[in-house]
């Protein structure tokens, strides 16, 4: 995982063509670790965006996301969704989750056990 900029508070490496074919997205999540932090939520997590830089460093964009809300702990923030051509593009999220990542998943037809 790359260094994040000053400034960031994390940082990810995406490779847009390291994906399978069959892969049509690329969801980017927030969420609380309940066994670390079992009473904590995400209305503490506000102004938050996704840097978007090139293989040198440079920034081309700035994605901003949804502010977390009181009682959810998870938080779809966007996704990189796969167009027929090939390309990327990003679809802003939002939705919270109070029952946290075992929730989200089951959004998407992950089951957890």
């Amino acid at each position: 995982m790359p260094a994040a900029a000053p400034g960031d508070r994390a940082a990810l490496r995406v490779g847009f063509d390291a994906p399978p074919s069959r892969a049509d997205r690329l969801v980017l999540v927030a969420a609380v670790d309940p066994e670390v932090h079992p009473d904590a939520d995400l209305s503490g997590f506000t102004d938050a965006g996704i840097r978007l830089r090139d293989d040198s460093g440079g920034e081309l964009d700035r994605l901003v996301v949804s502010d977390g809300r009181p009682g959810e702990t998870a938080l779809v923030l966007g996704s990189f969704r796969r167009r027929a051509g090939g390309d990327w593009d990003f679809v802003l999220g939002g939705k919270g989750y109070r029952g946290g990542l075992e929730e989200l998943v089951g959004d998407f037809g992950i089951q957890v056990e």
